[in-house]
């Protein structure tokens, strides 16, 4: 819960699975978009010995390792252990780019009766390089310049460093057989420090000339959160029923600095060289422009859902949650291009967001279901009555079919869905035109539309042999906007994307080796703004390969990102 504050993706060393929750998670998280949620699930320590070592090697000076172990740290048991250490270093395609990652995580887990279990644990992910940002430009008339894409457009000095410490504790009972409770918190602290040039302009057609920024970010982001929840049983009318209810509270600060200076180099794209871009002062940054931002938000609320067993073959899910929710932003802006100061905020108390589905077993291994589920997201443009416009409300509807094949080897579903959103803000020209921040207000009139289908195949299809394959088909399109009615949401999401990945445990004198590989393959996008730059669809391939050395080892070979292919 409350994984992360920033776009600092980290790795994946301390996590042992992840879970998706496809379309709008208004039930547990409150506020926020309806595209779905990501749940980072960490590591447990282990109940027996255990101890993993994994290294890495590709192109472009790629290496790493991670080591991973623990277990018992009692006779009895009931104390466990585990940690992790990784470390991983890569170059680039592009020239001068590099990035480097260290990960350290430990875990503890202590069972105080039978029935009830503690675990705290602490990671600590540093991620530090030189960063290539914004690539290279085009021409002004959209055609690409005539240069490999190793090209680097940045500086010598350009540097990345973020940091995330995270502490987290977790407590669970279990009352009886038929109800649990679980209590979960997390303290999360993240700084992030970035130093770069980049360009910001297309290349003129005939001169070549272009230009670059050079920019500073600094920032400090803390997150803490709480949730508690619990789970169980009752019978009623003859039948068995299933309830969870829970309240949740997520509190973030977030300070910021970002620093500019524009044309800080212009000239001939062809005659760039990185190393002799000098390299500017904090001051002279903050000097011709300084955003410093301050930003508080805070979200609790308390949610529940029933599954109703209606009839044998017949489920009814009903749920709902009511969040309250508050945040402000505090910006002053300064240098030699303006000065501004600013606050602006939203709030919004006892929004209720419900959930809804229905479940039908067409027969022990097939069931239909409906679902229905929204989530809101606060706004800051204001309308003409001074007040914050109405939160974005989004809404999921979604009809599938999921079943069973060759005795419970295989898994399948299908699903078509739709996702709108509502509420978006307009400008509002019937307003002043210093309504707002010396503009126009707003209003919320816009809509927004993502529909299309999802269907997915699992398991083992032959003895030894397991496949799991994906195929998405989405369109997105505005369907109330001033400026953009009927044009795609988002040009750069691909209209089909596949997913495929199988392995195979060879038989008989060969059977302690396994041999595997997948692909992700999508169809063309585009960026649609002044100038239409097209990227085709591709395919990247990976391999895999795994030797069972006895019953405690096992080494495996992967292979990712091979070559890609156009589709």
């Amino acid at each position: 819960m409350y994984g992360r504050a920033s776009n600092f993706g980290g790795g994946t060393a301390i996590y042992d699975r992840v879970e998706v929750l496809r379309g709008a998670a208004g039930l547990l998280q409150g506020g926020g978009e309806p595209g779905g949620a990501v749940n980072l699930v960490r590591k447990r320590a282990l109940p027996e010995a255990g101890f993993s070592v994994i290294t890495k090697a590709g192109q472009w000076d790629h290496y790493g390792m991670q080591v991973d172990g623990g277990g018992p740290l009692n006779d009895s048991g009931t104390l466990r252990g585990r940690a992790v250490a990784d470390y991983e270093t890569r170059g680039s395609y592009v020239d001068y780019a590099n990035n480097r990652d260290q990960t350290f995580y430990g875990t503890l887990e202590y069972d105080l009766t039978s029935d009830t279990r503690a675990s705290v644990g602490f990671s600590s992910e540093t991620s530090r390089g030189r960063p290539n940002m914004r690539g290279f430009p085009a021409y002004d008339d959209g055609s690409p310049l005539d240069v490999s894409r190793a090209y680097y457009m940045g500086a010598d000095w350009n540097r990345r460093k973020s940091t995330t410490e995270t502490f987290y504790f977790d407590l669970s009972h279990r009352f009886n057989d038929n109800w649990q409770g679980r209590v979960a918190a997390i303290h999360l602290r993240e700084r992030h420090d970035m130093k770069f040039n980049s360009p910001i302009r297309e290349a003129a057609v005939g001169t070549n000339i272009s230009a670059t920024a050079a920019d500073i970010t600094e920032a400090n982001i803390g997150i803490t959160g709480v949730d508690a929840n619990l789970l169980g049983k009752i019978d009623a009318f003859g039948r068995t029923h299933e309830l969870v209810l829970g309240a949740n509270y997520a509190r973030n600060n977030v300070n910021t600095d970002y620093g500019s200076i524009n044309d800080y180099w212009v000239g001939n794209v062809y005659d760039y060289r990185p190393g002799s871009i000098p390299e500017p002062t904090k001051d002279q940054l903050y000097a011709s422009f300084r955003e410093h931002r301050d930003g508080r938000g805070l979200q609790y609320g308390v949610y529940g859902a029933a599954r109703l067993q209606l009839a044998d073959p017949l489920k009814l899910v009903l749920g709902g949650r009511v969040s309250w929710y508050d945040t402000i932003w505090d910006t002053r802006t300064t240098g030699a291009r303006y000065s501004e100061n600013s606050t602006y905020g939203s709030r919004e108390n006892g929004k209720f967001t419900p959930y809804a589905g229905l479940l039908y077993d067409l027969s022990p291994q097939w069931t239909a279901y409906a679902s229905y589920t929204d989530i809101f997201k606060p706004q800051s443009e204001k309308s003409s009555s001074g007040k914050p416009l109405d939160p974005l409300l989004g809404t999921n509807y979604e009809i599938g079919l999921k079943g069973e094949l060759l005795d419970g080897r295989i898994n399948t579903a299908i699903a078509l869905f739709r996702v709108d959103q509502k509420n978006r803000a307009q400008t509002d020209y019937g307003s002043s035109p210093d309504c707002d921040a010396g503009w126009y207000c707003s209003v919320a009139a816009g809509k927004v539309r993502s529909q299309g289908l999802d269907a997915e195949i699992s398991g083992e299809i032959l003895r030894g042999w397991n496949l799991f394959a994906g195929y998405t088909f989405n369109t997105t399109r505005y369907l109330e906007d001033e400026t953009n009615q009927g044009k795609p949401l988002n040009s750069l999401t691909p209209k089909h994307m596949l997913r495929v990945w199988t392995t195979y445990k060879l038989p008989g004198a060969a059977h302690r080796w396994a041999l595997g590989g997948g692909v992700n393959a999508q169809t063309s996008s585009y960026d649609s703004g002044t100038i239409r730059v097209n990227s085709p669809g591709y395919a990247i391939w990976s391999a895999y390969a795994r030797y069972q050395i006895n019953n405690h080892w096992a080494a495996s070979v992967n292979l990712n990102n091979l070559p890609a292919t156009s589709c």
